[in-house]
């Protein structure tokens, strides 16, 4: 048993021997030493060449490198690509000094530079390192794989684990890819002055952490393509496409003068979060960025003919600012998301975006040449667009702009917007120093135009379409006026406050329907001036001249009564509070049903009801959601009779036509006399002439039938035919033969 003991022990301690001896091993190298003797584990013994050493070496070993130029010998891996150090086992290699002392030197071929006698600087293995040289003068085959001949002028890492730390790669190049280095991971790296064919003038598919690159050069991505990169910066490398990186994720990085002949000045393609990018340049699309995604990165003083700041992709949490361009300073065609869009600028359109999606972004102080300051034919969402400025169209030009705030934005012609559509937006305090202070042109919805002004006309908005808008307090100062509007097409829309210091202070030279224009003020026509007014209230407005209006008015609520047109009334609107600008009906308001459907736009009032309740369209903007009369409260109140809807169906003046159809007819229900009803026929020659009792401001139709039985016994025979007072004629010239004929006469709307 005691035998067996210490037998065991033997085991067990020879076991532990074993273990020490396979401990890693440090070789050396010396370029300058006289007595090489492998294998090179002393410095008086070490290596002149590094590849000695490193064929000396196995897994897990060291090779120590000390001063000197390492610039002899080479080896081949994979086909006939020559490598002056070939790391093919998973050894470190690490100079004693830095790479400022320590230098491996590939070959380049004269006059050619690639070539089948070119020699890469450095091949690593899978596992290999490599740490503090400096590699330079490596170049690539032009022929061969194209993939491991012909790509990683300074080093070609097989897999990513190879790991190139605290080096210097400069002046190296590729035919293919990765002038510098091709594949691994880079820690505190620099790489100046590489170039490659094709991709990835710095270094292709590598993990750059903490480097430099810097002056590189390629077709695409003059610093590095695709890869990932953390903490590093790309300084003036240059490419056509991608010039700081090409479809690279990078991290914490700056991006700094970089530049390319055609897009993507400091990146083209790839994911950039938390990243600067500086005084890029493109000499065609997107100075700063192209294609990419960009997630809280700064971008500024970029250039380019198309985005200076970016094109195309997506921008997210980001800030542009005092990039240029001739089309969208900012960003041209690109989808920013809560961004900050400022002080850019655009020789010609788009200072802030040209064309594009902007989401709840601020875009201010951005300018355009010519059109579109804060943005041009854009598509804007819950952004605020504000102090820009422009030719035309100060905060935005063409494009589609909802839920936005536009503010204090100026212009020669549209300080706000010009040609756009806009929902749901305010446009406050913007100003033109002609015409269009809010919008010019352009349709809008839903929206409020608040303070702006024009120094010649518009002052809200000029021309275009309005629906469902508010205009209040805005101003024009010469020319023909409109304080809220110069022309254009008004629906359900309040413009109060509104001053001219000429014509119009509410509207001038437009068409409005179903609007309400209170408190406006001008020299000529305080409430509109030389406009088609339907189904609107003009009350309570000021001029020196027409207080409330000049034009043409239908179915109004004015005062005083319109010399021309039809169904207007002079009783005050019956407002539920003026002096706070509350301006819907009371509920005995005379101008409840007392509108002409065929005025009134589809759609809803300005609350966003119902615009037709009860049949009837009221006259304003507003509609009174719970009349209880069907007829027209005016017409109801100038006979006396309540609005409670009692009286309605009642024939009070035995001409068999009860309340309700006296007042479709126009005529008066308190005389039996006045009715809608056929006359005697005569005979024509050949047909009949039928007539009935008419007055002047309605239309009718008239169907015949010739038996009564039929079904229908009536079929339409005529319509819009305009009534004549007293009566109307209508001559049936196909009445021919012994008949009977039967007609009958209704109104039409």
């Amino acid at each position: 048993m005691k035998l067996h003991w210490l037998q065991t022990t033997v085991v067990s301690v020879m076991t532990i021997c074993t273990h020490n001896a396979s401990a890693a091993t440090v070789r050396y190298v010396n370029v300058n030493n006289a007595n090489p003797a492998p294998p090179f584990t002393t410095w008086a013994t070490a290596a002149t060449a590094i590849q000695d050493a490193v064929d000396a070496a196995v897994a897990g070993d060291e090779i120590q490198v000390t001063n000197g130029v390492y610039q002899t010998g080479g080896r081949v891996v994979y086909g006939a690509m020559t490598n002056r150090v070939a790391v093919t086992t998973a050894v470190t290699v690490r100079s004693v000094n830095g790479p400022a002392v320590t230098v491996i030197q590939g070959y380049r071929v004269p006059g050619t530079t690639n070539g089948d006698s070119a020699i890469r600087c450095v091949y690593l293995a899978d596992g290999a390192a490599l740490l503090g040289f400096t590699l330079t003068n490596g170049t690539t085959r032009s022929v061969g794989d194209a993939i491991r001949e012909q790509s990683g002028g300074g080093v070609w890492c097989e897999f990513i684990s190879a790991v190139v730390s605290n080096c210097v790669l400069s002046g190296n190049s590729a035919a293919y890819g990765g002038g510098g280095a091709a594949n691994g991971v880079l820690n505190n790296c620099t790489l100046s002055a590489n170039s490659a064919s094709s991709e990835g003038g710095g270094a292709r598919f590598s993990t750059l952490n903490n480097c430099s690159l810097i002056g590189n050069s390629a077709y695409n991505g003059g610093g590095a393509a695709f890869g990932n990169s953390s903490n590093c910066t790309f300084t003036a490398n240059l490419a056509y496409e991608g010039g700081g990186t090409y479809r690279v994720t990078g991290d914490n990085c700056t991006l700094n003068g970089n530049s390319t002949t055609y897009s993507g000045g400091g990146a083209s393609g790839g994911v950039l979060s938390n990243c600067i990018l500086s005084t890029n340049s493109a000499f065609t699309f997107g100075g700063g960025a192209r294609s990419s995604t960009l997630n809280n990165c700064t971008l500024i003083g970029n250039l380019a003919s198309y985005g200076g700041g970016t094109h195309l992709g997506t921008l997210n949490n980001c800030k542009l600012a005092f990039n240029s361009a001739t089309y969208g300073g900012g960003a041209s065609s690109a989808t920013l998301n809560n961004c900050v869009v400022g002080t850019n600028s655009a020789s010609s359109t788009g200072g802030g975006a040209y064309m594009g999606t902007l989401n709840t972004s601020t875009v201010i102080g951005n300018s355009a040449s010519i059109e579109g300051g804060g943005a041009y034919s854009a598509k804007l969402s819950s952004c605020t667009v504000s102090t820009n400025s422009a030719g035309v169209g100060g905060g935005a030009s063409l494009g589609t702009l909802t839920n936005c705030t536009l503010n204090g934005n100026t212009a020669s012609v549209a300080g706000g917007a010009s040609d756009a559509t806009l929902n749901s937006c305010v446009l406050n305090g913007n100003s033109a120093s002609t015409r269009g202070g809010g919008s010019y042109y352009g349709t809008l919805n839903n929206c409020t135009l608040n303070g702006n002004s024009a120094a010649i006309e518009g002052g809200g908005a000029y021309y275009g379409a309005l629906n469902n808008c508010l205009l209040l307090g805005n101003s024009a100062h010469g020319g023909f006026g409109g304080g809220g509007t110069y022309y254009g097409t008004l629906n359900n829309c309040v413009l109060i406050g509104n001053s001219a210091s000429s014509y119009g202070g509410g509207a001038n030279a437009g068409t409005l329907n179903n609007c309400t224009l209170t408190g406006n003020t001008a020299t000529y026509g305080g409430g509109a001036r030389s406009s088609a007014l339907n189904n609107c209230i003009l009350y309570y407005n000021d001029a020196p001249n027409d207080a409330n209006y000049t034009g043409t008015l239908n179915y109004c609520c004015t005062t005083p009564l319109p010399s021309s047109g039809i169904g207007n009334i002079t009783n005050a609107p019956l407002f539920v509070n003026l002096p706070i600008g509350n301006l819907r009906l009371q509920s005995n308001s005379p101008c409840i049903n007392s509108g002409r459907n065929g005025y009134a736009s589809a759609g809803l009032d300005m609350d966003g009801n119902s615009r037709i309740v009860g049949g009837t369209v009221d006259i304003g903007a507003y509609e009174f959601q719970s009349p209880q009369s069907l007829i027209s409260y005016a017409w109801l109140q100038q006979y006396g009779f309540p609005p409670d809807g009692s009286l309605d169906y009642t024939d009070l003046d035995g001409d068999h036509l009860n309340n309700w159809q006296e007042w479709r007819s126009g005529t008066d229900p308190t005389n039996a006399l006045s009715a809608l009803r056929l006359l005697a026929p005569a005979s024509g020659s050949p047909g009949v002439i039928v007539r009935w009792e008419s007055v002047s401001d309605r239309t009718y139709f008239l169907e015949r039938g010739t038996n009564l039985g039929a079904q229908p016994p009536l079929l339409p025979l005529s319509s819009n035919i305009l009534g004549q007072t007293g009566v109307t004629t209508y001559f049936d010239t196909n009445a021919i033969g012994a008949g009977p004929f039967f007609y009958r006469v209704g109104i039409q709307e």
